[in-house]
């Protein structure tokens, strides 16, 4: 292993502090060094590892991305009249737009589909005729969800997922890396909890600029280095995620990486849950996220009390209302022009 340069990729100042974490979710060998920037305060993996080394690190069957177990197949959309009216309902229930789909979604409620709308919430248009690729995509089940929402132009792109995983055949899934997809325009692209996987972010975003459709609009969602969950558990801060996190974000250095790849940020959701405090606690007590006896992430009833639990709703509650939430998603688009 190689020490990565010391100098931040995005505002070029050098380490303020040095962190070390463990591989917590598994329990996997292994302590790595994060170097946590002066200037903009990001969290970056110091050690150089090869693309062997951190595949050990996904195992097959076990990462979440990758498990196939207690998913249903997506259900067939309904066609002729009641196809069209599932359509209006649903076209309501992600873009609140259309006066029959509202009538619908008082008389039948889609939970399903209106939870896609916070990801759909700055969709260029309001159609089902966009074209989505999902970066990162696992197996596809954030692609599944979009196709039972009504979505019929989907692709995904992901280099760890294993040559023997079952694939629906209703989108085409890449095992590449990113930089190597060229396939094709979307108008939404999205990273969901994948750029902090990647090494080169700031090509990475390049890379995802070249293939939006004008007007086209990308959706980052990562950990934030600057949450309260990070400032209270330190190395044990779940969204570490030693070592499969090679680089987690503050606003600010995300805001510097984008505009480096020509994009700007025009609007930021706070996203977070009591999963960040919860499962931190979890590694400060020196337990794993996956319980190895069920073969499942571990279900935290089991292991806090129920006034715990309220205390941890409590604090992700808080996070959210003052904006330091454990994870931020980002809204980028083409950046304008100096002085346009």
């Amino acid at each position: 292993m190689q020490d990565r340069a010391l100098e931040c990729p995005f505002c070029g100042n050098k380490p303020e502090k040095e962190h070390q974490a463990l591989e917590h979710m598994f329990g996997l060998d292994g302590a790595f060094r994060y170097y946590e920037c002066s200037g903009c305060g990001c969290l970056r993996l110091a050690d150089s590892l090869d693309a062997a080394t951190l595949s050990r690190y996904y195992p097959s069957g076990l990462y979440y991305s990758y498990k196939e177990e207690g998913t249903d197949p997506v259900p067939e959309r309904p066609g002729c009249l009641r196809g069209w009216l599932v359509d209006c309902r649903d076209a309501y229930s992600v873009f609140k737009q259309g006066t029959l789909g509202a009538l619908l979604s008082r008389l039948k409620p889609a939970a399903h589909i209106e939870r896609l709308r916070p990801w759909l919430s700055h969709a260029p248009r309001p159609s089902f005729d966009l074209r989505i690729l999902d970066i990162g995509c696992g197996r596809g089940a954030f692609l599944e969800r979009l196709l039972e929402g009504g979505f019929r132009h989907l692709a995904g792109v992901d280099p760890f997922l294993p040559a023997d995983t079952a694939l629906n055949p209703k989108f085409s899934i890449s095992r590449l890396q990113f930089q190597d997809f060229c396939e094709g325009k979307y108008d939404m692209i999205f990273f969901n909890h994948s750029l902090e996987h990647m090494d080169g972010q700031i090509g990475a975003l390049a890379h995802a600029k070249t293939l939006l459709a004008p007007g086209g609009v990308c959706r980052v969602e990562v950990p934030v280095a600057s949450c309260d969950a990070w400032k209270t558990y330190g190395p044990d801060w779940v969204g570490i995620d030693a070592p499969r996190h090679l680089c987690l974000h503050t606003s600010q250095s995300m805001a510097l990486a984008a505009r480096r790849a020509g994009l700007d940020i025009f609007e930021t959701d706070q996203v977070g849950s009591p999963f960040e405090f919860w499962a931190s606690e979890l590694y400060r007590r020196g337990l794993t996220l996956f319980d190895h006896e069920s073969r499942r992430m571990r279900d935290p009833i089991t292991v806090f009390t129920g006034d715990e639990m309220k205390a941890f709703k409590s604090q992700s509650d808080r996070a959210i209302r003052n904006a330091a939430a454990g994870c931020a998603a980002f809204w980028l688009k083409h950046a304008h022009p100096a002085g346009a």
